[in-house]
């Protein structure tokens, strides 16, 4: 592991947010840490149900079924319930993204959701997303709480006058996953959700960090592939 934990001391000291702080996360370490589900109409239990499996919070879909199946999947106690992220945690007050892990296991046409956004909810009913393209199997992901980033709402809210105003009364914050259609049974998982008390770099930042380790010749991500492994088979029933 020296290999890995020296290429992780490089990405602090390379990367633009290297001070920034983990203000609150979830890892699944007990049941579904105050984890719920809810349907796209906001009123009726869950397609998919949620559980705990080796520290991984799992999604597995339900029936085949040809319409749309969305859920939102979100925590709505200790990372939210009427949190003003324009002042929580961290030395600028702000909370400034949100990053986490996902699993894409499908078993259709290809193992990647049909859709997938984190979200947040403000003051009851204003919803807020942020697209995000998955891959098959483990990926990690951020958004940055910052409107021009790509934050879009749907009720006549899109301005970055109402974005940060949403931001002072978050409800609740998660992910919302969009269902293949006719395919029983669909697998993700969740793990290591995290909000930080600073943005995220962008993948060029990364990416000069990564040619530093390459001039060195620390290469460490089959260290990454055996890790997102074990735990990609956990998954496997």
């Amino acid at each position: 592991m020296k290999s890995f934990a020296m290429g992780a001391i490089l990405i602090c000291l390379c990367a633009a947010n290297a001070g920034a702080a983990v203000i609150v996360q979830d890892d699944w370490s007990s049941g579904l840490d105050d984890w719920s589900a809810t349907n796209s109409a906001r009123t009726g239990p869950a397609y998919g149900t949620l559980s705990n499996v080796g520290g991984t919070l799992r999604i597995t879909g339900g029936a085949a079924d040809p319409g749309v199946k969305e859920d939102y999947i979100f925590e709505n106690v200790e990372l939210a319930g009427n949190r003003n992220y324009m002042n929580w945690g961290g030395g600028t007050g702000r909370v400034w993204a949100a990053q986490f892990s996902f699993y894409a296991g499908a078993g259709g046409v290809s193992n990647v959701p049909s859709g997938l956004s984190v979200y947040f909810l403000s003051q009851g009913s204003y919803v807020w997303y942020y697209d995000i393209t998955p891959v098959e199997g483990w990926g990690f992901y951020y958004a940055n709480l910052i409107f021009s980033d790509g934050w879009y709402n749907t009720q006549g809210r899109n301005t970055e006058a109402y974005f940060l105003a949403d931001l002072t009364d978050v409800d609740e914050i998660g992910i919302m996953l969009r269902y293949q259609p006719n395919v029983a049974n669909q697998i993700y998982g969740l793990d290591d959700f995290q909000l930080l008390d600073e943005p995220v770099p962008e993948p060029g930042t990364y990416a000069m960090a990564g040619t530093v380790f390459l001039a060195a010749g620390m290469v460490f991500r089959p260290r990454l592939r055996q890790m997102w492994r074990s735990v990609r088979d956990r998954f496997r029933v």
